[in-house]
């Protein structure tokens, strides 16, 4: 299903992800949430694996996926 999805904040609470500041808290966009999955994640500068659960955005892109404690999910049941 394709819903929209508002950015909530910027980086997840372990701080190992985050986007740019220049990309606005409120900024809407069309995630489809038949994409979620966990995914094992590394932390490029300290080398440290972590998991995350990632969607990704619609329409799809190659590096089109987000966390998911980053957004909140509108209409999405």
């Amino acid at each position: 299903m394709i819903v929209e999805a508002r950015l909530i904040k910027r980086k997840t609470d372990d701080g190992l992800m985050e986007l740019e500041d220049h990309v606005p808290l409120g900024r809407i966009y069309r995630v489809d949430t038949h994409s979620r999955r966990v995914w094992n994640c590394v932390h490029i500068p300290s080398g440290r694996v972590h998991e995350k659960e990632m969607i990704q955005l619609y329409p799809h892109q190659p590096c089109g996926w987000l966390p998911v404690e980053l957004l909140e999910l509108l209409g999405a049941p």
